[in-house]
């Protein structure tokens, strides 16, 4: 049983690039000679695989000329059953997959074909081809083969037709693929990636007349980040739309025959006329976005939020007795939050030290009420839990127990949970153990990232203070500012290429700036009457915020302001870098 795509975020997919090389053109009555595999997860190669096969049958002159394998390089290598366990646990061990490849139908079918000869089932996993994708995006190269894609690319592929190697090309073509996909046509799941390689390539004669004559209008629409408003024939906003281009993003609707999702398609048959409402940079936009569809509620946005997709640790502190679990949503309810974590394998992982390594209650109890009536539960006698319930452990212990767990999620140095990763991945190196210690590898990079831009909604937690700068597309050398502060964002500021030039804009700035940091007590123990209280409209902003900062993160976007910090210091971030944050 193969597991089959269950969300639809891109973070969370693994593509499991293939290629396999055969006896022939038949997947029925020829057979595998190699199999090479290339894993991807988070935008990276991680791990790879490849055997050759026996395929119990003659191979002909003709096919070694072209792959260089011969009858006597498979007599001694396994068949392709031997293979199937080692195949499995590579390519489809886990949630979320993706089988990519170039004509990937071809290995996909030698895939099914072998399967089914050895009675297992065949894959049911969605499919990407770099083949189809590149008659998409690389319409003005003659040649779409993957030895050309490879030359246009600069990839270097040391034996042609061998599968490791045409399967490594293929990977890198993919991750590039992705890549444009992601930041010029500004896709945001899996779904639509998937979807676009079914787009037709060349326009229909017949367009219907709304599109005929939005068309007509899109040729005004700026190049700057904003939001746009799709409206129907009674001018009702029937869809809201963020965009850092808003020129490129509105005309990726309007191509008559692109593959839209049906949902896409039946709004674009209503839509009638395109506004848009310029923003000082793309965050500006992702946060008016968010507050338009609140308040509007257009028919065709969907209702998950883009941060929907990303988990967090909760430790509910503002109970009696605490618990961890995972959760994909914050709410305003006192917990202290950790997150937003890429890979959902992380927060497990981290879970799961915690449920072994500490004493914190694991049954469901939302709130625990302890009775001396209380019996037991398994994990009292796994000697996983000290039975708060029934007052075996007094409530002190139980708080200093959860106050260990949130030491080990915080802190860099022992007995903290990124030392302890580190610890397992040298462990898993000098045991030769390298696809283990590099999936490990991308774990603690993801705890690094989340450690440096957590979110901790929570009456207890320390002030933070940060400033933000995020570039804007549409005007060079500009960006727009975030001033955050006791965990709100108070303030945001355009800064122009005039500004930079001039005196009393400067001053406007720097005054600005010293409301803010320089003025009441910021570090002291109180700042705000309110503080660790938000509306839902800061939630969501400062929810908004952290995920953009977590995939920007670099010291040309994000600045904390920490008690040693000066004006100069802060005027240096953010005029110093404004190129670099292009």
């Amino acid at each position: 049983m193969f597991p089959l795509l269950k969300l639809n975020s891109i973070s969370d997919t693994t593509f499991i690039v293939l290629d396999v090389e055969t006896t022939g053109l038949s997947a029925v009555h020829d057979r595998i000679t190699e199999i090479g595999m290339v894993k991807i997860q988070k935008g990276k190669i991680i791990s790879e695989f490849s055997t050759l096969v026996n395929p119990q049958m003659y191979i002909s002159s003709y096919i070694t000329s072209l792959t260089g394998i011969t009858n006597e390089m498979v007599y001694d290598k396994p068949t392709f059953d031997k293979v199937v366990p080692i195949l499995k646990d590579f390519a489809f061990g886990s949630d979320n997959v993706v089988l990519g490849g170039h004509n990937v139908s071809f290995d996909y079918k030698f895939l099914n074909n072998s399967l089914q000869r050895c009675g297992e089932m065949p894959v049911d996993t969605p499919t990407i081809c770099t083949g189809r994708l590149a008659r998409r995006l690389n319409k003005n190269l003659r040649s779409k083969s993957l030895y050309s894609l490879s030359q246009h690319y600069q990839i270097k592929v040391e034996r042609r037709h061998r599968a490791l190697d045409d399967a490594t090309a293929t990977a890198k073509i993919l991750l590039r693929f992705i890549d444009t996909l992601l930041n010029e046509y500004e896709y945001e799941s899996i779904d639509e990636i998937l979807s676009f390689q079914y787009k037709k390539i060349f326009e229909a004669e017949k367009i219907p007349p709304n599109i005929k004559r939005i068309k007509q209008q899109l040729k005004d629409i700026p190049f700057n980040s904003g939001v746009y408003f799709m409206k129907d024939r009674h001018d009702k906003i029937i869809y809201v739309g963020k965009a850092k281009n808003l020129n490129s993003r509105v005309r990726s609707y309007f191509y008559h025959n692109v593959s839209h999702t049906p949902k896409i398609k039946k709004m674009l048959r209503e839509v009638q006329k395109v506004n848009y409402e310029i923003t000082g940079s793309e965050l500006s936009a992702l946060i008016l976005e968010s507050r338009l569809i609140k308040s509007l509620k257009p028919p065709y946005n969907s209702a998950t939020k883009r941060y929907s997709n990303f988990p967090f640790i909760k430790i509910d502190v503002q109970n009696e007795y605490p618990k961890a679990e995972k959760t994909f949503e914050v709410k305003l309810d006192g917990g202290r939050y950790y997150g937003p974590f890429r890979s959902s394998y992380t927060v497990n992982s981290l879970l799961d030290r915690i449920y072994k390594g500490f004493f914190l209650r694991k049954c469901d109890d939302k709130k625990l009420t302890p009775s001396v009536k209380h019996s037991t539960c398994m994990y009292h006698e796994f000697k996983q839990c000290n039975a708060p319930c029934n007052f075996s452990e007094p409530h002190p212990a139980y708080r200093a127990e959860v106050n260990r767990v949130i030491t080990f999620l915080e802190s860099e140095a022992s007995p903290g949970a990124l030392q302890m990763l580190e610890k397992k991945m040298f462990e898993y190196s000098e045991q030769l153990q390298f696809e283990e210690a590099s999936i490990l590898r991308d774990r603690i990079e993801d705890l690094k990232k989340v450690m440096a831009n957590m979110i901790l909604t929570s009456a207890e937690i320390n002030l933070k203070n940060y400033i933000v700068k995020c570039p804007e597309t549409g005007e060079e050398n500009s960006g727009e500012l975030f001033f955050i502060s006791g965990g709100k964002l108070v303030k945001t500021f355009y800064v122009s290429p005039a500004l930079q030039d001039s005196t009393q804009g400067k001053e406007i700035l720097n005054e600005l700036i010293k409301n803010i940091y320089f003025r009441g007590n910021l570090f002291g123990s109180v700042l705000y009457n309110n503080y660790g209280k938000y509306n839902k409209e800061e939630l969501d902003s400062m929810k908004l915020i952290s995920n953009w900062i977590y995939q920007n993160n670099s010291p040309s976007t994000f600045m904390k302001i920490t008690p040693n910090v000066t004006v100069k210091d802060i005027n240096d971030f953010i005029f110093s870098c404004l190129r670099d944050t292009k």
